[in-house]
């Protein structure tokens, strides 16, 4: 009995798991930015946006392009490009998400001295980790740098993570008691 009331922290951890009272207020954190401007990033057809508005949760990094996902959870990402008076030039990109294309933008100038934007938006399901840019892109160096050009994501949903963080809070204090 003396074992339980000591270590009935743990008692009760193991209890909800087992029993599925775990609730939403172990998931933590949200996470939103807009970022606009435009710089390639090599050959590769990579681009980053380097202005940022907004990042809430820092999860996007303007040197690299890259959002990498620190809050699991269904997430909203846009993205559009443009191009200003360029004749006879057609620009696309996509954005990816561990490297898969998930969307795509695409625009030709052909026949119009107009500017011309192209975007796209989507729902993405995202583990911890997971990581989404605007990348892949032909005739970069004919992306507009301006505010027509932008990347953008916000967490809709968090994924229900109580388990495993109350599992892994519950493995840290049990190695801070070294037991």
């Amino acid at each position: 009995m003396l074992l339980y009331r000591k270590y009935a922290f743990i008692w009760k951890a193991i209890y909800k798991v087992i029993t599925h009272r775990c609730v939403d207020i172990y998931v933590t954190g949200s996470s939103a930015f807009l970022a606009t401007k435009v710089t390639v990033l090599g050959s590769s057809g990579n681009i980053a946006f380097p202005m940022i508005y907004y990042n809430e949760g820092g999860d996007y990094n303007n040197t690299s392009g890259v959002f990498t996902c620190r809050v699991p959870g269904t997430y909203w990402f846009a993205a559009g490009i443009g191009m200003v008076n360029q004749a006879s030039m057609s620009i696309e990109c996509r954005v990816l998400h561990n490297n898969q294309i998930r969307l795509h933008m695409y625009f030709n100038t052909v026949n119009t001295n107009a500017g011309i934007t192209s975007s796209v938006s989507g729902a993405f399901r995202l583990q911890h980790g997971d990581w989404v840019q605007v990348g892949q892109c032909y005739n970069a160096d004919h992306i507009y740098s301006g505010d027509m050009t932008f990347f953008s994501g916000m967490l809709i949903t968090p994924s229900v993570w109580g388990r495993y963080v109350l599992l892994e809070s519950l493995s840290t204090k049990l190695k801070a008691k070294k037991i």
